[in-house]
């Protein structure tokens, strides 16, 4: 006892029942080999008492080295100052508390601990080592700072906590390692500041956490915030939060399942959810992002959510990706902001959603992809497509319910619903693009229920194809109106002759002249009427010589311009009688109109039972 200092001599005394010895403001020295001497059962406790190293404010002197031990007594050190980083290498106690100290760092690799581990508004010049710690309580880091070293400064990959992980108002300069660590209770990070720009600054990968993961209240992070596979049976949840990675990820939960995410926050960079997988709901609702490497502002490529996707009021600079997502309820768009000018603002090809996706009152500049998309309900209605470059809307391949096509304005830039199938189309004639690709387009229901002169007036704002006006016609006959039906398969045909050749646009003008395509039959009645009218007044006035005098029928000039005009019948005139000069050429000339009557005549009857 002799050798021992006074504060020492307190603390013997007071670690058989666990008393605390208070030096704060003294600044007494306390040898760190006199404290392990304690701890590795130098002093006998009380009986029916439980010892334990409890000092306050001492400053500890030397190494304080307890490796691979079995210690006997909780070490409760508070507010103290080391000269020298503690080691607990693989050591096991009932629990840790440092909280308030100043430490150069702190080795506890594989430490087990019964209890918590309290490292609470500590001061680590250098790094904090868990690496393969064992904690059975909670793992305390609540304003805790940790300056950069050289070295990752926490490195906790493969802990365990049975407890709750806290470390509210944590900064730390450079790395955290917590990947591969198990968590029973919550991680909460609210208002911590982690820095390490250009490179991972907290790395989650691979963990476990069955509470939620809590960053809010000005949580913020420079560097990327990796949580790849890991795995939460709570919610993610980001608030007022800010993440800043310029040129690279901030956020990444790449193959992680998690219950629910909410993240309200401010990412400078890129958000990356490929092949996420959410049981509940992604909620990004108010996130601003954008600023990544690839030119990408959220990445969420196969990801799986088992409700919403709600992104409304979202300000994405840069593409946001959803390709090959599955979505079990919504997607959420009302007031979002996506901007990609000259690229692509969305692209969601081949995703599907279970329920609706509300983009109403959204703005995409630059293109919305959902090409090869299923959708129970798409509405637009008073969105913005700005495109002037490429497509507005490029959806080809897509099924959908319904469509309600009803931007604030007319899209600038292409839309292409070719191959789409729909139950039922909505739009505004004020709002069509000014190019429509329709190409092998299929609905059930168009609506508003439109005039054929306005419905012609859509189709022509894209390239000739015969099938959009095949089903318009089609969709016109479905609900009665067979007058409309037959003008847009007049339209179609008078359309298609730019696409023919001399002969087959010849053709075609003399099918539209002659019978008008076989819907308008009564075109045919007029030009035999008229025909009939001039043969007859001609050959009343000319009448032509009988072959055989004796034998030859009295010749009458409607009767026999009749048989001139109708191949194939015979009434006995034509062959009796036979005009000379100009006017056997002018019989010529209406034996050919006959035939060539009668064969537009039979085209058209064809087409018309062919539609039918």
């Amino acid at each position: 006892m002799n050798a021992l200092s006074e504060p020492e001599r307190a603390l013997w005394a007071a670690f058989p029942h666990g008393g605390l010895v208070d030096l704060q403001g003294t600044g007494q020295e306390v040898r760190a080999e006199f404290v392990s001497e304690l701890l590795l059962g130098g002093r006998t406790p009380a009986a029916g008492r439980v010892p334990a190293v409890r000092v306050l404010g001492a400053r500890v002197t030397g190494p304080l080295d307890v490796s691979y031990a079995q210690l006997n007594a909780p070490v409760l050190m508070r507010g103290c100052e080391f000269d020298e980083a503690p080691v607990f290498l693989e050591a096991s106690t009932k629990a840790i508390d440092l909280s308030g100290s100043r430490l150069p760092g702190l080795d506890a690799r594989g430490v087990r601990t019964d209890g918590g581990l309290v490292l609470s508004d500590c001061r680590f010049a250098g790094p904090l080592i868990l690496r393969g710690a064992r904690i059975g309580g909670s793992l305390y880091l609540d304003e805790t700072e940790i300056g950069s070293s050289g070295e990752d400064p926490v490195n906790a990959s493969n802990i365990a906590v049975d407890g709750d992980l806290a470390a509210r108002g944590l900064s730390v300069e450079g790395r955290i390692r917590f990947y591969n660590a198990r968590v029973s209770g919550r991680v909460i990070l609210n208002g911590a500041r982690l820095v390490h720009p250009g490179s991972v600054a907290l790395g989650l990968g691979g963990a476990v956490v069955e509470g939620g993961v809590f960053c809010s209240r000005g949580f913020h992070v420079e560097g990327e915030m990796r949580l790849p596979g890991a795995r939460l049976s709570g919610n993610l949840t980001i608030q007022d939060a800010t993440l800043a990675n310029p040129g690279g990820l901030t956020l990444n939960l790449e193959r992680a399942t998690i219950a629910n995410v909410e993240a309200h926050l401010v990412s400078e960079g890129e958000i990356r959810l490929v092949g996420l997988q959410v049981q509940g709901r992604v909620d990004l609702n108010g996130t601003r992002a954008g600023g990544g490497a690839t030119g990408r502002a959220i990445n969420g490529d196969g990801m799986v959510v088992g409700d919403a996707l709600m992104l409304n009021h979202v300000r994405a600079e840069g593409e946001v990706r959803l390709r090959t997502a599955r979505v079990g309820g919504r997607v959420l768009m009302f007031g979002g902001r996506f901007e990609n000018p000259g690229g692509i603002a969305v692209r969601a090809s081949r995703i599907e959603v279970g329920s609706d996706w509300f983009a109403d009152q959204a703005v995409f500049h630059g293109e919305l992809r959902i090409s090869g998309a299923r959708i129970g309900r798409l509405t637009m209605s008073g969105a913005r497509l700005v495109n002037p470059a490429g497509p507005a809307l490029r959806a080809p391949s897509l099924t959908a319910e319904e469509i309600e096509f009803q931007p604030a304005e007319r899209p600038e830039g292409e839309v292409n619903l070719r191959h789409a199938k729909l139950s039922v189309l909505r739009d505004r004639p004020e709002t069509w693009p000014e190019t429509l690709e329709a190409g092998g387009l299929v609905y059930e229901t168009l609506e508003p229920v439109l005039p054929a002169r306005d419905r012609l007036r859509w189709l022509a704002r894209g390239p000739f194809a015969a099938q959009p006006y095949e089903q318009l016609a089609a969709t016109y006959t479905r609900i009665g109106h067979h007058l409309d039906a037959r003008r847009v398969l007049y339209a179609k045909e008078r359309r298609q002759r730019s696409t023919l050749g001399p002969l087959g646009r010849a053709w075609n003008v003399l099918q539209e002249v002659t019978v008008g395509y076989g819907f308008q039959p009564w075109r045919a009645a007029l030009w035999l009427v008229v025909l009939l009218s001039v043969g007859t007044g001609v050959y009343a006035a000319n009448e032509p010589q009988a072959l055989k005098e004796n034998e030859a029928p009295h010749f009458n000039p409607l009767i026999y311009t009749l048989d001139l005009l109708l191949p194939i019948v015979d009434l006995g005139q034509e062959r009796a009688f036979n005009p000379e000069g100009a006017f056997q050429w002018f019989a010529f000339g209406l034996v050919a109109a006959g035939w060539l009557l009668a064969t537009t005549i039979a085209a058209g009857v064809a087409r018309t039972l062919s539609r039918r």
